[in-house]
């Protein structure tokens, strides 16, 4: 993708700019978010979403689970029409697919890592990354990836680290208005890796930064742009190498077939 005047060329084809914007998907073209919220909070209107809160203060979880379902059904034809989810459609799983992708973006934003990596440096013994982990999220400590680490610094009475372990446990996570904007463009990397056009770099500037609060000029925020987009593509780079290892070490504890 480049940009050439008014337009952007991507993969041969132009764009004119205000459709790159409007192109940017519903989750992130201010346009449709507007409408397709005001939607979301009109499912709880419906009957079946007062029937599943009916559920859950009963403690039927057969039906709320069944009403759950539907809800998440609705929604996603709302914002997602062509996704099909390849897991079920439970609280238990929507709780759990949060909780991970809060995760990944507190560690890409923090560290600009991606936390398959850090699980990775944590299987071999990677202190830093026992830390960074737990910081983003406290259920690592439990985790296979880190009991090693934290066993062994208990045994060799690491002082220095179990100080680091404790302060990583009381770690409140504080973003910056540059951290956010950071974020964005990783979903706005994410989405032009799967084929989405986006908007023309001034126009994304007016869009995140109008008052130039963050980024003194154009030359900045290209600048970061770039720095970030080449960020962005050698941690996923780095993940998608370590994913294999890791999905073997873990499917080790798994019982096997049969």
């Amino acid at each position: 993708m480049r940009q050439n005047g008014a337009e952007i060329e991507i993969n041969g084809s132009y764009v004119p700019s205000a459709e790159g914007l409007r192109n940017l998907g519903p989750q992130l073209n201010p346009e449709i978010i507007k409408e397709r919220t005001a939607r979301s909070f009109a499912i709880q209107s419906d009957k079946r979403f007062k029937r599943m809160m009916e559920a859950a203060a009963a403690g039927d979880a057969a039906e709320f689970n069944a009403g759950f379902k539907v809800t998440m059904e609705a929604l996603i034809a709302l914002w997602l029409p062509d996704f099909k989810p390849p897991f079920e459609l439970s609280l238990d799983v929507a709780r759990q697919m949060i909780r991970a992708f809060r995760t990944t973006l507190i560690c890409i934003a923090l560290d600009r890592v991606h936390p398959v990596t850090l699980i990775a440096k944590a299987w071999n013994g990677d202190k830093a990354a026992v830390l960074a982990l737990i910081r983003a999220d406290k259920l690592f400590l439990l985790d296979r990836c880190t009991q090693a680490v934290i066993r062994d610094a208990g045994l060799e009475n690491d002082q220095p680290f179990m100080n680091e372990l404790a302060r990583a446990q009381q770690y409140q996570l504080r973003l910056r208005r540059r951290d956010l904007l950071h974020i964005y463009f990783d979903l706005l990397f994410l989405l032009e890796e799967l084929g989405q056009a986006l908007p023309r770099r001034d126009e994304l500037q007016r869009l995140l930064d109008p008052h130039g609060t963050v980024f003194r000029g154009s030359y900045a925020f290209e600048r970061d742009l770039q720095r970030q987009r080449e960020n962005f593509m050698k941690l996923i780079e780095e993940a998608s190498t370590q994913l294999p290892v890791l999905l073997s070490l873990y499917g080790s504890d798994l019982p096997a077939e049969g």
